[in-house]
């Protein structure tokens, strides 16, 4: 876990739409008892909530194979489908004609 420590993401939670903070850029901090990590804002640095293990997960293999990230990495609840970009990718896709 020590390798996401201070690394900046990107939140795109629900809860971070429906009561931003900020730029919704939080800073990994360690965690307590039984949470992997903790979310604080970048700017304000208030709790934004704990990192969930299956993202600490990802983000660590993910840094693994590639290196730190450029930008900062999204961590979201929405199912990715939700979250294409462009979404006009999702036009048409059951039309029937194909």
């Amino acid at each position: 876990m020590t390798e996401l420590l201070g690394l900046l993401v990107r939140l795109e939670r629900e809860t971070d739409w429906r009561k931003p903070c900020h730029d919704n850029l939080a800073i990994i901090y360690e965690g307590a008892g039984p949470h992997i990590g903790e979310l604080r804002c970048a700017r304000c640095d208030a709790h934004r909530g704990w990192l969930p293990k299956q993202a600490a997960r990802t983000l660590r293999d993910v840094i693994a194979l590639y290196g730190p990230p450029q930008e900062p990495p999204v961590i979201s609840n929405y199912p990715t489908a939700l979250v294409i970009d462009p979404p006009v990718l999702l036009e048409n896709v059951n039309d029937g004609d194909q």
